[in-house]
């Protein structure tokens, strides 16, 4: 339980937030979800912007190409 969570026991799986530079809300979530004792990664991708990985603009950039393969293995390692 944490106290962030309004005490409550939470059952969440571990997560993975893959974030742009400067979203201090996800940051804080983290914190959170981490005080809990939930297994937290957390990926910042310095210089990109909220939803680059959805912006067709963006698709060819190392950075964005990099969220998919680091969102597909981390699908890969927990759903075996």
């Amino acid at each position: 339980s944490c106290d962030a969570c309004g005490g409550l026991r939470l059952r969440i799986p571990q997560t993975c937030y893959i974030r742009p530079r400067f979203q201090h809300l996800t940051k804080s979530r983290c914190s959170q979800l981490d005080e809990a004792g939930v297994e937290v990664t957390t990926v910042q991708y310095n210089g990109m912007i909220h939803d680059f990985g959805l912006l067709n603009g963006l698709a060819e950039l190392p950075e964005t190409r990099s969220l998919f393969v680091q969102a597909a293995a981390q699908l890969k390692k927990h759903l075996q």
